[in-house]
């Protein structure tokens, strides 16, 4: 192995791990939906991206196209139930799933969402996924693992196993450090190499060929034969189904930023029947604040519910809510300069004034905009 190689492959590794060390500075003070769910605020382009690396990494680098190469261009099916399955997963089950995990009780995780969502009472639904979970990414893992140390071995001469051993410890490295973004934003960038990989492969090799004089020898009948088989065109269009189920994909569904969600909110079939309901919700949320403020909870996140409480009233009675507080924001700043005004010309401060005494001048400036 090249000088050359070595270099650039241990400056790879390095920035990888520099991504999940800068998440894991930039949001140490975040809470568990940062690190879990990168705060909903992932954008589409490292969403999609990312989505595609994780699930097409060595298996699109290096299966698909030998399963062409050895079995013929009616492996081609795989590719076309993948794009259907990837197309529809991302235009009816992405929206639907970013919407419903919101509304049920803010769910960060699937088997969070399933709970919440069937209002399971008890764990057995989450201790089911888990074992799913653990059986079905224990083998995904291991294989994704031995393909990177195959790969390594094959094209720079790095013996599997301390290859395995490196990717392992870089992929649990950055995980566990920057989280959700770490893993996100890292499977954009191999994204975009595997994309620029997969355009140039076929021009270098077609050059190399030219080059050497190299021809293409003999193919098999029916090499370039489509129809093989039923059974072949069934299966390899099958493969589209996975994307519906899978929890390293659909969990970008979630993770994906919206500024429309509220107003969908309705349409998922977890809402109040009227207004009522979600009055309900307000004072039950208004209460769990107490509580928090007296040691009995997290403080943020109840407030944070109560105000996604009274933004779903505003969604009942018809009023945009982000509207609404950018007027009462605006009310704020204008009865507060004319506060600072009145004490001005009275020659006082406001910090010298009395809680009664700013109580006053507050409704002495209510006073004077209902009259204008």
């Amino acid at each position: 192995m090249k000088a050359s190689e070595i270099v650039v492959f241990v400056l790879y590794l390095i920035f990888m791990l520099s991504i999940g060390v800068y998440f894991f500075v930039k949001n140490k003070s975040g809470g568990e939906k940062t690190y879990f769910l990168g705060g909903r605020q992932m954008g589409p382009w490292v969403t999609a991206l990312s989505a595609g690396a994780s699930d097409m990494s060595a298996w699109v680098l290096m299966g698909l196209p030998t399963s062409i190469y050895a079995l013929g261009v009616g492996q081609v099916w795989i590719s076309v139930g993948l794009a259907i399955g990837y197309t529809i997963s991302w235009l009816v089950e992405a929206p639907r799933l970013r919407r419903f995990s919101i509304v049920a009780g803010d769910a960060i995780t699937i088997p969070q969402y399933l709970t919440n969502r069937f209002l399971a009472k008890s764990r057995a639904l989450q201790i089911l996924c888990a074992v799913i979970f653990l059986v079905a990414y224990t083998v995904y893992s291991a294989s994704s693992i031995k393909a990177c140390g195959t790969l390594f071995e094959t094209v720079l001469g790095i013996p599997a196993q301390i290859a395995m051993y490196a990717a392992a410890v870089i992929i649990v490295g950055y995980t566990f450090l920057g989280g959700f973004n770490a893993v996100c934003w890292t499977d954009f960038f191999q994204g975009l190499l595997m994309l620029g990989s997969l355009f140039a492969a076929p021009i270098v090799a077609l050059c190399m060929m030219q080059k050497s004089g190299t021809t293409a020898g003999t193919l098999p009948a029916g090499y370039w034969n489509m129809m093989t088989s039923w059974q072949d065109i069934l299966s390899g269009l099958g493969w589209g189904l996975g994307y519906a189920g899978m929890p390293h994909i659909i969990i970008r569904f979630m993770s994906v930023k919206s500024d429309k969600e509220l107003k969908k909110a309705a349409k998922v079939g977890f809402d109040w029947p009227d207004v009522s309901g979600a009055l309900d919700k307000v004072e039950e949320e208004l209460a769990e604040v107490r509580a928090a403020i007296g040691g009995d909870g997290d403080v943020e996140e109840e407030i944070g519910d109560l105000i996604f409480a009274v933004t779903n009233v505003s969604r009942f009675v018809k009023v945009d809510s982000e509207r609404a507080a950018e007027k009462t924001c605006n009310k704020f700043v204008r009865r507060f300069a004319d506060m600072e005004q009145q004490t001005k010309a009275q020659g006082r401060q406001l910090s010298e004034l009395t809680l009664e005494e700013m109580d006053a001048l507050w409704d002495e400036a209510k006073k004077k905009e209902h009259r204008e």
